[in-house]
């Protein structure tokens, strides 16, 4: 249930990415492409990959311990997870945000 407060603003932010896709190409709208495009996946399969988690964890806990309650399955535990998912893809595309501007004659340039 609280996953999807990550899971939604992942939703939404990937459907917004489309105006800033089909924008004019400036350093800005470059930069902001790169780093949000795997950034809002990453919210989305984050909040999949701990919720299948979760599961996986109830199910395989009752067979080895139906009387306790297994660990790092509540929703406090979740989302801390899920911040720590993003949080690790996040570093990886911020230390990759780097916007340069190739001229490769005086009318055409190209931006990586």
């Amino acid at each position: 249930m609280f996953l999807e407060t990550d899971f939604v603003p992942g939703i939404f932010l990937s459907f917004s990415m489309t105006f800033v896709i089909v924008a004019k190409p400036a350093p800005c709208t470059c930069g902001i492409t790169r780093f949000f495009l795997g950034f809002c996946y990453t919210l989305c399969y984050a909040a999949i990959v701990t919720k299948t988690n979760r599961i996986a964890r109830i199910f395989n806990h009752r067979r080895q311990k139906p009387c306790q309650k297994p660990r790092y399955t509540s929703p406090k535990s979740q989302l801390i997870i899920t911040a720590l998912l993003v949080s690790i893809e996040g570093q990886i595309s911020f230390r990759k945000f780097s916007v340069q501007t190739y001229r490769a004659s005086k009318k055409r340039s190209l931006l990586l």
